[in-house]
């Protein structure tokens, strides 16, 4: 691989892991893809660095929520991005561009054996990219999903501890719990519970 295209300027990583990231469309036709080892939360720095001097990226994110310790005692709910394959980072090679371990100075390997590098398949880019698009590791869609599944006065089963229970919902506090009313040894019973317990009748 010849200098030119090497990445010559190494990026700030502060803040590129934690930063929330948009899930974008990838085209995985036209190029050969290989699997890339990243240092170990430089995923998304060699990603974007990578496809800005014409390689082809794939390095989807999760959002997941995390409550950080802070100094004054409060405590905020706050959410970042994590890579979903790491180490890893799919790199599809244009004609003309082949990717090699000196590509970018926080890459460490690419995947091969004997014969050569290992070659992913376009289907997985093209799957995995389906799923990333469709919200499946962000966890705000995913409570907004729950949330959006019950309302108040819906029929539920539930599971857990009350395994078989049938109640009915009388609110929705936040986008993890519900409160729901239990006919139990002939009175109504309220608790609260999780939604992943609940299913509607």
């Amino acid at each position: 691989m010849g200098q030119e295209n090497r990445v010559g300027i190494v990026t700030k990583l502060q803040g590129r892991a934690s930063a929330l990231r948009c899930a974008a469309p990838v085209d995985p036709g036209g190029v050969s893809w290989v699997c890339a080892v990243a240092r170990s939360g430089a995923e998304f720095a060699v990603a974007d660095d990578l496809q800005a001097v014409g390689f082809r990226t794939f390095a989807p994110h999760a959002v997941v929520a995390y409550v950080p310790r802070l100094y004054n005692g409060k405590r905020a709910r706050r959410l970042r991005a994590v890579p979903v394959f790491a180490p890893y980072v799919f790199v599809g090679q244009p004609v003309g561009l082949l990717l090699a371990k000196r590509s970018h100075p926080h890459l460490l390997d690419v995947l091969s054996n004997d014969c050569g590098p290992l070659r992913v398949p376009p289907a997985f880019i093209e799957a995995a990219s389906d799923l990333w698009l469709a919200g499946e590791w962000d966890e705000r869609a995913r409570r907004a999903k729950r949330k959006a599944r019950f309302a108040k006065g819906d029929a539920v089963r539930l599971r857990g501890p009350f395994e078989g229970l049938r109640a009915v919902v009388s609110g929705l506090p936040t986008q993890d719990r519900a409160c729901v009313e239990i006919v139990m040894f002939g009175a109504p019973r309220r608790a609260t519970v999780d939604t992943h317990d609940l299913e509607l009748v």
